[in-house]
């Protein structure tokens, strides 16, 4: 199995492809919260899954985490508590191709669309990564959030 990650600021699945717009970027500015910690702005995981043959038709599990580059998981921005973590579990079964023979990989594509302030990060200036899995095959995608840059004010 293969699987390969990309982000983006927006996006859809349709079919095997994926609409994204802004796709592949790498590095974002964070956005202060009230309570004196950080979000980000709105995002889109884009992951794309090539199964063998002999996997085709079989239930799978993908699964999402958002980590900061100490390992450690990022938490859903919310009120409540107890926190809860960034982290998505999504059943999938890929399916073989239409009129291809048998033996041809099966293609499927999840595109996780992300509002802005879903997720609370405790700080900026470090560097986040979606850790991706299907059964034993994984991908990453890591991406630099840097301080908010402070605007100057007229008569300060």
């Amino acid at each position: 199995m293969k699987i390969r990650a990309i982000l983006a600021d927006t996006g859809r699945a349709a079919g095997t492809a994926a609409n994204l717009l802004n796709a592949g970027w790498t590095n974002t500015t964070a956005i202060p919260l009230p309570q004196g910690a950080f979000t980000l702005p709105q995002q889109a995981l884009a992951v794309f899954v090539e199964a063998p043959w002999d996997q085709l038709n079989r239930p799978l599990k993908l699964i999402l985490e958002l980590k900061d580059d100490d390992d450690k998981i990022v938490e859903i921005n919310r009120s409540q508590t107890p926190s809860m973590p960034a982290r998505v579990e999504h059943p999938l079964i890929i399916a073989p191709v239409p009129n291809a023979p048998n033996g041809v990989p099966g293609m499927a594509t999840v595109v996780a669309d992300f509002g802005g302030g879903t997720f609370r990060i405790p700080s900026p200036r470090k560097r986040y990564i979606w850790h991706v899995s299907v059964g034993d095959a994984s991908d990453e995608v890591g991406f630099w959030v840097d301080a908010p840059v402070e605007m100057p004010k007229l008569g300060a």
